[in-house]
């Protein structure tokens, strides 16, 4: 037998069922090309290797999830007691905005319309007029539809957003043709939720544009503008508040943005900032999950007094539901942005409150 080289082709096809090497590494034939047969016994060490490399891959692919779809009654039992206030929250307010294309500035949740109430009031602040958001966790059906044409006209909403499960063709096609009736002024988005996740993993949101206007897409893209001057007023305000909440203690603050609200994580709660420019008023919203930890709502809108005089501000207003299993603490003040001492007034009730409300909640943890 002539002189043994080794030989390997340089791209290999790896056989991920079998341990064993690829097809194509061997020695090389001084007789003509390589051979069929690997030569693994000339080098011990490179069976070793090879298998480490195998067993590399295929634990790599063991690690691989697998997407499935969760049902949206299974995280939201009821929408408007779930799924609406979920929705109002500026992080998912946010997703919704960049689905179909419009800034969204939450004005209330189940705006009154006469006898009626709609889910979600939003605004606009590039044009300031109102974006009705009506949301369904099942499939479309004719009652909503009837409901978003009356809270519409009722509300002079410029833009409707309707969200659901899925859409029929029927109901689609109605919205299509609303967006060509009803000209430049008006817009109709239908939008599909969906919850996905991997394994064990938490369930994630994606919001899927099934109609919108014509040539939407196009259009927003060439008209829309950076951030506006009413969101850049936001954004300074809201670096006023961050920087005072930091400097009185060690809150978990987030970056300021350009929205009208500002979100801070307390212990097993959600404190949530409101601020009207029109106003110039302050709103504090204390959110709460009522079934974590389990009867957590309940304990706390029944020690009530006593955390409000922990707080020391009069007119602190607790907002339970019937079932007194989930609720709200809502407390309203002035602040005016463009008032030195109204501001400097307003960002010390924000920063008292704020940190005397979590450690009352800390304390009955």
């Amino acid at each position: 037998m002539g002189v043994v080289s080794w030989w390997a082709d340089p791209f290999p096809v790896f056989n991920l069922g079998k341990r064993e090497p690829p097809h194509g590494i061997g020695v090389w034939n001084p007789g003509g090309g390589p051979t069929d047969r690997p030569n693994l016994r000339a080098r011990p060490p490179y069976r070793e290797l090879m298998s480490s490399m195998i067993e590399q891959v295929m634990t790599m692919n063991a690690q691989l999830g697998r997407l499935e779809v969760v049902p949206l009654r299974d995280q939201w039992a009821n929408e408007a007691n779930h799924f609406t206030p979920w929705l109002a929250e500026s992080e998912n307010l946010e997703i919704l905005a960049s689905t179909v294309g419009i800034d969204l500035e939450l004005e209330e949740t189940e705006a009154r319309v006469g006898p009626f109430r709609a889910d979600i009031l939003c605004r606009d602040p590039t044009n300031n007029r109102y974006v009705l958001v009506e949301n369904q966790i099942e499939r479309t059906d004719h009652t909503h539809l009837g409901q978003i044409l009356t809270y519409a006209a009722g509300l002079d909403a410029a833009a409707v957003i309707w969200i659901a499960s899925s859409f029929t063709e029927e109901h689609r096609q109605a919205l299509d043709w609303l967006n060509e009736i009803t000209g430049e002024d008006f817009h109709f988005f239908g939008i599909e939720a969906e919850l996905w996740r991997i394994g064990d993993s938490p369930p994630a949101p994606r919001f899927s544009l099934v109609a919108k206007p014509n040539q939407w897409t196009k259009a927003v893209r060439a008209t829309r503008p950076g951030r506006s001057e009413r969101g850049e007023t936001y954004l300074e305000f809201w670096t006023r508040v961050t920087e005072r909440l930091r400097a009185d203690g060690d809150l978990a603050v987030p970056k300021p943005s350009g929205m009208n609200q500002l979100r801070i994580p307390l212990p097993d709660a959600r404190g949530v900032f409101g601020y009207s420019i029109k106003h110039r008023r302050m709103t504090f919203y204390l959110l709460v999950r009522g079934d974590d930890p389990p009867n957590w709502w309940r304990r706390l809108s029944e020690d009530r007094e006593q955390i409000n005089q922990e707080i020391g501000l009069e007119g602190l207003q607790w907002r339970i539901n019937e079932d007194d299993e989930w609720g709200w603490v809502q407390y309203e003040f002035d602040c005016d942005h463009e008032d030195p001492k109204s501001l400097a007034t307003g960002l010390r009730h924000a920063s008292n409150l704020i940190h005397k409300m979590s450690e009352a909640l800390a304390q009955r943890l």
